[in-house]
């Protein structure tokens, strides 16, 4: 049974709409484009260009709040970025896998999502980083563990000298 077309008015100007389609029963509530912002312009409490000044404060737009230094993704020197993406990081990376036969060193899990560890830190020694005796092979699991006992090693370190120099 086909479709008929059903007749609905404008909200805004009581224009005859005639439906021809099933799905623009609920859909369709204006004649135009017009009319419907015409009509959603007399029935609103606040005038519109109030409220595009409200949205558009730091405290409601959360985008707009972390701009530059507040975002937590802000680098403030963008050289410190690009060195990861080097040739000599890849092929450093390669070398260790074999020479630690693509096995994890701490459970000895084989192929298993590896990582590349730096046993001395990457940031802080420039001159060990493409080192080999610096790597070890290690898989997701085992990474997170050094580097979680790593930052509960540093923060307990860090929390003892502001204690001394409390008591000083």
């Amino acid at each position: 049974m086909p479709f008929e077309s059903i007749e609905k008015y404008c909200k805004n100007c009581d224009l005859k709409l005639q439906l021809k389609c099933s799905r623009d029963i609920h859909r369709k509530n204006y004649c135009s484009h017009s009319c419907r912002a015409k009509h959603i312009k007399l029935h609103t409490f606040y005038p519109v260009n109030l409220l595009v000044k409200l949205m558009n404060t730091p405290e409601a737009n959360a985008k707009k709040a972390r701009k530059a230094e507040l975002n937590g993704r802000w680098v403030s020197d963008r050289n410190s970025l690009n060195h990861r993406n080097r040739y000599e990081n890849y092929q450093w990376k390669k070398l260790v896998m074999e020479r630690d036969s693509f096995t994890c060193q701490e459970c000895g899990k084989i192929g298993h999502k590896l990582h590349i560890h730096h046993k001395a830190p990457y940031k802080l020694f420039p001159k060990l980083r493409w080192e080999l005796y610096n790597g070890i092979t290690v898989c997701q699991d085992c990474h997170k563990k050094i580097h979680s006992a790593f930052t509960e090693l540093f923060n307990s370190i860090s929390s003892q000298k502001i204690s001394t120099y409390a008591t000083l």
